[in-house]
């Protein structure tokens, strides 16, 4: 066990009760303990705890107050005897059934030892403007970790929460993709932490071979400034750095690439738009392109919750045009990498584009809903690139 060799830590903490309850049982209203030891005693598993409290202690069964537990097995199985017991109870140390412990306890925690782990990494990070993530997660800190391992093993994350106010009652917690850049839809995790303290533990199992995962910070409560520190615990090298949005584009960035954002809304638009291959599908807002020379271009989509809490499910199209499209216009541009699915609240893609102009057309799922909330479009290019709205054409202002 870890606690003998030195390797580890463990804490348990009391439920919630009463101040009469916890006078009653010894176990004080959350209440964290120290885990000694651990033993069995003609079948009856005990955890050895203490208390920083020395007034707290275990009054039911295997405490010192219950003569028909310490008969000769126990005291030899133990190490104690009356004169023992006194000592450890003057300190806060006392036996308890594991049983009794799962019912009066909410939680187990457990620290290694860093010596337990070969390679250890830390990175050190500050959230502004902290904030928990109902919509997408561009706006959480993500970090990319990529190792190979040649043997079954596991990666330990831990998040722990600066303190710079004894007040600051906000919780930490991460949620883990198998991806190799950033994410934005809140779903397809595989694993995630609680949130439920200032530090957050998530576990990375691995088979042999080539591993590459991005996992997101969360809050519980908004925050003005977070400071957090990353640290990464292996029997494996591993890379541990932030996930970017487009690798291919910003892992080796030069000077000419081009960053543009904006913001535009649906209310926009005079009429509500749908899905490709809908009637609809030319109500939605169109974006004019340029590419000087040929270049790759990442576009990137966030949409916002509607009044009523909706939402939308979007979608980015490409075409070769430069103007206001209809479905059976044109032929839609293939992308090299991201989702033609309608997903909620985000929506990415990536192309390698000729010298020329292209219209991008941002389309909902919903086919006649009128949507009113703004959207964030966010585009990255290897090169020189003009974008410019394409307005609705006032003459065709008819009912669609």
């Amino acid at each position: 066990m870890g606690v003998k060799k030195g390797t580890g830590m463990f804490t348990v903490r009391s439920k919630a009760c009463s101040e009469e309850e916890g006078l009653q049982s010894g176990i004080p209203s959350e209440m964290t303990f120290a885990v000694l030891g651990a033993a069995e005693v003609n079948g009856l598993k005990l955890l050895k705890l203490k208390s920083a409290d020395v007034e707290a202690g275990w009054k039911g069964r295997a405490s010192m107050e219950d003569a028909n537990f310490w008969t000769a097995d126990a005291v030899s199985s133990l190490g104690s005897d009356g004169e023992k017991l006194e000592e450890d109870k003057k300190f806060g140390v006392f036996w308890m059934p594991w049983a009794d412990v799962r019912s009066r306890f909410q939680s187990v925690f457990c620290s290694w030892s860093p010596a337990r782990f070969r390679y250890h990494r830390s990175l050190h990070g500050v959230w502004k403007k902290a904030s928990p993530c109902s919509t997408h997660y561009d706006d959480a800190p993500q970090y990319l970790i990529r190792f190979r391992c040649s043997a079954h093993t596991m990666i330990w994350l831990l998040l722990s929460k600066h303190y710079s106010d004894a007040k600051d009652a906000t919780r930490v917690g991460m949620k883990l993709f198998r991806w190799g850049r950033k994410v934005y839809s809140t779903e397809g995790s595989i694993a995630s932490s609680d949130m439920k303290s200032s530090h957050s533990l998530l576990k990375i199992p691995c088979p042999p071979g080539d591993h590459a995962f991005v996992f997101v910070l969360l809050v519980d409560r908004p925050a003005a400034s977070l400071g957090y520190t990353i640290t990464s615990y292996s029997t494996e090298l591993v890379a541990l750095s932030p996930a970017l949005d487009c690798p291919s584009l910003q892992a080796g960035a030069s000077s000419m690439c081009t960053f543009k954002s904006f913001r535009h809304a649906w209310s926009k638009m005079p009429f509500p738009g749908g899905p490709l291959g809908s009637s609809r599908f030319p109500n939605n807002p169109m974006f004019r392109l340029e590419c000087m020379a040929e270049e790759r271009v990442m576009v990137k989509l966030l949409a916002r919750k509607e009044a009523a809490g909706l939402l939308p499910a979007v979608c980015l199209h490409l075409f070769v045009s430069g103007r206001r499209v209809d479905n059976k216009d044109v032929k839609e541009i293939e992308c090299r990498a991201g989702s033609s699915d309608y997903i909620p609240g985000s929506a990415w893609k990536e192309y390698l584009l000729p010298p020329g102009t292209f219209t991008l057309v941002v389309a909902a799922e919903e086919e006649g809903v009128r949507l009113q909330a703004e959207f964030e479009i966010s585009l990255l290019a290897s090169d020189l690139l003009e974008v410019a709205s394409i307005v609705y054409p006032t003459m065709d202002l008819s009912e669609r």
